[in-house]
């Protein structure tokens, strides 16, 4: 629950950061159904909790590849430097 407040916490509109301030309103409205931001806040949550529940944390904006993936590649190095 912790991580999801974070996260909803943060500013700004992260529909904003993906197609910046020229957006349509048909690109937002897509975007918001994909990331389902036009849910209420509590089901958001629980879409949100099964996901990270079954290993699901989506995709990355960055690299569009799943976060997951993301991760686990970069545990090696993370490990070695920790130990």
């Amino acid at each position: 629950m912790l991580i999801f407040a974070a996260t909803q916490a943060l500013p700004g509109d992260v529909v904003q950061v993906v197609f910046g301030k020229d957006a349509t309103r048909e690109q937002i409205e897509m975007v918001r159904g994909q990331l389902n931001l036009d849910k209420p806040l509590w089901e958001q949550y629980l879409l949100w909790a099964g996901s990270f529940a079954r290993g699901d944390l989506g995709i990355s904006f960055v690299s569009q590849t799943q976060v997951i993936e993301v991760l686990t590649s970069r545990f090696g190095n993370t490990f070695s430097i920790v130990c």
